[in-house]
């Protein structure tokens, strides 16, 4: 489970990475947690995380964790890759930077039709521009 937590005033935010139990769903521990010092900037309210479920046999998913300030004036895109069980897997953490281009409300990423692992290569190998060109062409 991906869990977004920002305080009220917005001066700290965090996102963690829950397991829980399959066959009952009961909280077992924290994966992972991410914080200020890791990137986590804070969050729109009502934009939450992207999880993309990888297709291969394997099992993993794409987390896509929008971020930004309270006052809109610094915004990223947090990705993480894990492995089938929420793990993340070595060098799979990404972020791109958007400066003050941040995101709207109650508007929540939509999971496009192109399989995760393009997604990440696009995004980790070719930066922000190379992302925008590579949806700007249609690839």
């Amino acid at each position: 489970m991906v869990v977004a937590e920002e305080s009220e005033d917005g001066a700290h935010a965090r996102l963690r990475i829950l397991d829980l139990d399959p066959a009952t769903g009961n909280y077992l521990g924290i994966l992972h947690e991410y914080d200020e010092e890791d990137g986590v900037l804070g969050f729109e309210n009502a934009v939450d995380p992207l999880i993309i479920a990888q297709r291969a046999p394997v099992g993993g998913y794409l987390i896509v964790v929008p971020v930004e300030d309270e006052a809109g004036t610094d915004a990223a895109i947090v990705m993480l890759l894990t492995d089938a069980l929420g793990a993340v897997v070595p060098g799979g953490e990404a972020e791109i930077h958007l400066g003050d281009l941040g995101f709207r409300a109650d508007v929540d990423p939509v999971s496009p039709n192109t399989p995760w692992g393009q997604i990440w290569d696009r995004l980790r190998g070719a930066g922000k521009r190379g992302w925008l060109r590579a949806r700007r062409s249609g690839h």
